[in-house]
């Protein structure tokens, strides 16, 4: 069968950005119910120290695809193998914690040496904490009542909210997220020997910082962490603090 080369890249999870300094690559997962062009602009100063890898997760483009872990994580180390003989920053913010913290155990255990892995995980509780929404699983939620209480969320941006058939695409989108990290299980194991950094924002309504302290209990050593002021999207409201940041963790891999 034939597939043309636009259809090959709608296929692709991963968008490559190569950098001036080729011989690292800083790798972005974004947060539930987002992708990586959301993304795109703020980190787009990494590119002046890195290889720039923007991760969508599948689904982005048809909402009725389903996210399968571990094929997910094979995918994308194929896509990506040839930046893996030189160092990784993983960076992963909310949902992007967990998928970002899973493909770096996939690297370790396919033998990548964590000594050329750093992880930075942002505005996500400890992996091994139940998710819910309003105390309730998404499963025992109406579609109606998850829309409604979304749609009166100062965290859903308001140009999506004034569009009926937008907003009810990415609710579908956002669900689905949602419920992969409700049905998502950490496996417990011993203590990750991984270079580590934790980004919380201090007002963050979604994520309470004493949960994301918490994955201090995953590693070995302490994570490493980093308050920025704002909601639980600070790295869009005040994108500059969080790149610099992100920029001084890379420089220094």
């Amino acid at each position: 069968m034939f597939v043309s080369d636009k259809e090959l890249e709608s296929q692709r999870i991963c968008k490559i950005i190569k950098g001036k300094n080729t011989n690292r690559s800083v790798l972005i997962f974004h947060h539930a119910g987002g992708n990586s062009a959301s993304y795109s602009r703020i980190v787009k100063p990494l590119t002046d120290y890195a290889n720039l890898v923007l991760v969508d997760l599948p689904g982005r483009l048809n909402d009725s695809e389903t996210i399968h872990l571990g094929q997910f994580l094979l995918n994308l180390k194929e896509e990506i193998k040839e930046l893996l003989d030189d160092p990784v920053i993983i960076f992963g913010h909310s949902m992007g914690a967990v998928t970002g913290f899973e493909f770096a155990l996939h690297l370790i255990d396919q033998g990548m040496a964590v000594e050329k892995l750093q992880l930075v995980l942002s505005g996500y509780r400890a992996p091994y904490l139940e998710f819910k929404v309003k105390g309730k699983k998404i499963s025992q939620i109406s579609a109606e009542e998850f829309n409604a209480y979304f749609g009166e969320s100062p965290l859903i941006p308001e140009e999506i909210k004034k569009h009926k058939d937008f907003f009810d695409y990415f609710m579908k989108i956002l669900r689905r997220d949602l419920h992969f990290l409700e049905t998502y299980q950490y496996q417990k194991s011993p203590p990750v020997p991984l270079n580590s950094f934790l980004f919380i924002p201090m007002k963050d309504s979604l994520a309470p910082k004493k949960d994301q302290l918490l994955w201090s209990n995953i590693f070995l050593e302490p994570p490493k962490v980093k308050y920025f002021d704002g909601d639980h999207f600070y790295l869009f409201e005040k994108p500059g603090p969080f790149v610099d940041k992100l920029i001084d963790i890379t420089k220094n891999t």
